[in-house]
């Protein structure tokens, strides 16, 4: 049973996700609006897959991403973005 976490601010994105996810037999989808409540998430709950926006207001990218392989070493780790600026992408 695939435990999925998906983080991103944008309340109609992580709902479309949800209901796309759920169709995956059996999966559990789970989903916050902040990088923060996503960390809590994670400490109390181990997931096969997180997905996370590339841009969130209340954690860089990389401090959450060092974060979630601490609290979630053997999950996969997908980023999604909206953002249309390759280079901005591609530092990260």
């Amino acid at each position: 049973m695939p435990k999925i976490l998906v983080v991103d601010e944008n309340d109609k994105f992580l709902k479309i996700l949800k209901q796309a996810l759920r169709r995956i037999e059996n999966s559990t989808v789970v989903t916050s609006n902040t990088a923060a409540k996503a960390l809590n998430c994670a400490k109390s709950q181990e997931y096969d897959v997180v997905i996370s926006d590339f841009c969130m207001h209340d954690m860089d990218r990389i401090s959450f991403l060092k974060q979630m392989r601490r609290l979630q070493p053997y999950s996969v780790r997908i980023m999604v973005s909206g953002l249309c600026d390759r280079e901005a992408l591609c530092e990260s």
